[in-house]
């Protein structure tokens, strides 16, 4: 591959997961909206959060995850790497989640497990899912 197209590529998974960082945001803060415009703050007041911040959470945690996603693209390339990228782009998610509930910046430990097992399983598990949904089979269909 020249490096032009190398360069092209780059820049190209670098929008694409930026891009579905912030629609993954919104589609999380449209649910957050219905839910506010159904049955109000309570639902939220519940969990001792906001709307406000948990659409803030929303649109900053998925859009960082896709920044740092596009920002390491290249380890996608493969199910291991794909899998090590899932995890560390879904770091930052899973501590604005852990910001908003426990309103402490550094985490305790009981934080940093729940941080842990949430970018291991759900961003592993993503990272996995999507390498076979894209990488897998552009590979598999000589593409």
């Amino acid at each position: 591959m020249n490096e032009s197209r190398a360069g092209w590529s780059y820049l190209g998974g670098f929008v694409v997961c930026v891009f579905a960082g912030v629609v993954a945001g919104l589609v999380f803060t449209s649910v957050a909206t219905l839910i506010f415009l159904v049955e109000g703050k309570r639902p939220f007041e519940h969990n001792d959060v906001t709307y406000g911040s948990t659409v803030a959470l929303y649109v900053l945690g998925f859009t960082t995850a896709g920044l740092v996603a596009g920002l390491l693209n290249p380890l996608g390339r493969t199910k291991l790497g794909a899998v090590l990228l899932g995890i560390i782009a879904t770091v930052p998610l899973a501590w604005g989640a852990s910001v908003l509930v426990t309103r402490q910046l550094v985490p305790d430990d009981a934080s940093r497990f729940a941080i842990a097992m949430y970018s291991l399983t759900f961003g592993g598990g993503m990272g996995f899912i999507m390498h076979r949904e894209f990488v897998g089979k552009r590979v598999r269909n000589g593409t």
